[in-house]
């Protein structure tokens, strides 16, 4: 009689144990889940627009068009265009960055961007001085000489690549880090300029946002 009775108690035990198990499973899976996402489904495509941007003919053209066509033009002239660029960013546009924003690769960076449904949020093609050549909406700087997407890429050669802190988005609604990289001429091999891809923490989390020590 003793054990008739002692069964139904270890039945709900052995229940009890089950669920718990089960809820834990749960919990796991949802904090293991972002992680998964962002190595197995948001990574792999943040890869497969670097590619895109590497091997884009209307990407490589702009930037060995603009090299050729501003050789000769100075950090100070630079400079000048980057407070022209300022004014009419500010302004809601203006010849120089309305010119800009219509380049064929500038049209390409949009299509790409909007390819990654919300990975990458934004992208800058500079030349071989740091300047924009590219660029699918208005950046907060034409002269991109002095920042990390270029002077921890460009310099550096082929194959460099950098990853910046985190920091707030373009349009501060969104955390982001920026993931760079030395723009080659897949005909020549040779560094032609740079680019930088923001990329929102929400969807690539540390699987690409690691700072570059």
């Amino acid at each position: 009689m003793a054990l008739v009775l002692a069964l139904p108690a270890q039945s709900r035990t052995h229940r009890r144990a089950a669920v718990l198990a089960a809820l834990l499973a749960v919990a796991v899976a949802y904090l293991a889940a972002p992680r998964l996402m962002a190595r197995l489904v948001y990574a792999p495509r943040v890869e497969r627009l670097v590619a895109a941007i590497r091997a884009d003919p209307r990407i490589i053209d702009a930037v060995v068009a603009q090299n050729a066509l501003l050789a000769a033009k100075t950090p100070a002239w630079a400079i000048e265009q980057d407070r022209i660029w300022g004014e009419e960013k500010r302004a809601g546009g203006g010849p120089f960055l309305d010119a800009m924003l219509a380049r064929p690769a500038s049209q390409r960076l949009r299509e790409l961007v909007a390819e990654s449904e919300g990975v990458a949020r934004h992208v800058i093609v500079m030349d071989a001085s740091g300047r924009i050549a590219a660029v699918p909406l208005p950046a907060f700087n034409f002269w991109q000489f002095p920042k990390p997407k270029f002077q921890k890429t460009f310099p550096l050669g082929p194959g460099a690549r950098h990853v910046n802190v985190l920091e707030w988005g373009h349009d501060r609604s969104f955390v982001a880090c920026w993931l760079s990289e030395t723009l080659v001429d897949p005909a020549t091999g040779t560094p032609i300029g740079a680019f930088g891809i923001e990329l929102d923490h929400a969807y690539v989390g540390d699987a690409l946002c690691r700072a570059t020590p």
